[in-house]
């Protein structure tokens, strides 16, 4: 009867573990990989392009978007330390409840004089083996949804390279890498457009010619080109080298 009682006992409180705090770990876990590789790719960038970065004076919104990465994984860590608390507590509470339900089953038959007191220590002991043998998925439930959220990222991983390769032709791919691209030079300018000035004209023709051009950084009096003039032809190379 102890066994066969230990047995839905725990069918019940893994099913309870594993909707209470198996689902929701899981979500934070992933949310929590997710912040993380967001910060790390956030530091990486800017190390990457630091020059650029110093050179459009894009410190100041560069460091606030990286605290608010930061502050989104603090306030996820301190939700996944929260999640187990509530998980430890509730295991432990599980285990004394487990090592109690025996002497509460046996006592009818001890109070009766049916069983010797021994037998109440030996069904606790007994009851106790069978819960560390039957309770694995319930203790290692932060384990295990650790583990699926692993198999999530990969498997939405998979799934995006996947239909990325069945989609379009390989202009497509080149025009979305060109988009791409685009749009992080953009991000470092800070959304500043390169405008032509009043006294720019262009004539259509093979090569390229340049009289007379200026370039400056955006929003700055720094020059970087001044008075550059040139004439290249179909097929030729230029370098421009100065200070840097």
């Amino acid at each position: 009867n102890l066994a066969i009682f230990l047995i839905f006992y725990a069918f019940f409180m893994t099913g309870a573990v594993t909707l209470i705090f198996g689902k929701r770990l899981a979500a934070l876990n992933f949310v929590k990989r997710k912040c993380e590789a967001d910060l790390r790719f956030a530091l990486v960038r800017v190390r990457e392009n630091a020059e650029s970065i110093a050179m459009y004076n894009g410190g100041e919104r560069e460091l606030y978007g990286s605290r608010g990465l930061l502050q989104r994984m603090i306030e996820n860590n301190l939700q996944v330390i929260w999640a187990m608390f509530g998980f430890e507590m509730f295991q432990n509470a599980t285990q004394y409840l487990t090592g109690l339900l025996p002497a509460l089953l046996v006592a009818p038959q001890y109070l009766a004089g049916e069983v010797e007191f021994g037998k109440v220590k030996q069904a606790q002991d007994a009851f106790m083996m069978l819960r560390f043998s039957l309770f694995v998925i319930a203790n290692r439930t932060d384990e295990f949804s650790s583990f699926a959220t692993g198999l999530g990222r990969l498997d939405a991983l998979l799934k995006a390279i996947n239909s990325d390769g069945g989609e379009g032709d390989g202009d497509d791919g080149e025009r979305d890498a060109k988009k791409a691209k685009d749009g992080e030079q953009e991000a470092l300018l800070g959304g500043v457009e390169m405008q032509e000035t009043a006294n720019t004209t262009r004539v259509a023709g093979e090569g390229l010619v340049l009289s007379g051009m200026t370039v400056s950084v955006p929003k700055t009096r720094r020059l970087l080109i001044d008075q550059l003039s040139c004439s290249l032809k179909p097929g030729e190379s230029l370098l421009i080298m100065g200070p840097s």
